[in-house]
């Protein structure tokens, strides 16, 4: 039985998307080849950046290639999917242009 390899694309990278990636890295292994879409280089936890004004330590930043890298679980592009084309339903054409890796 040959396997198929599945190309998964997650637009964002909020705490959503990183865990998306990981779960799918764990769930379904070397079947799913996950890409992050983003503009942002890092990671940052914004629910802690609240912290910030009262001198305490808020959120951490964590470059998306070294967390990419150290997790195996997916690949940052750094690019945005259009929303007007993504409610147009030209997404998917937008996305037959990224990178292969």
């Amino acid at each position: 039985m040959s396997k198929h390899r599945y190309n998964v694309v997650i637009a964002g990278s909020g705490p959503a998307a990183m865990e998306a990636a990981l779960v799918l890295r764990r769930l379904a292994g070397d079947l799913v080849e996950t890409t992050i879409l983003t503009p942002d280089e890092h990671f940052v936890h914004l629910p802690m950046t609240v912290l910030v004004p009262f001198a305490r330590s808020g959120s951490e930043r964590r470059a998306l290639a070294q967390f990419a890298a150290d997790s195996g679980a997916f690949r940052p592009i750094g690019k945005s999917l259009d929303s007007r084309a993504a409610a147009a339903g030209r997404a998917f054409a937008e996305l037959r242009d990224l990178p292969a890796r």
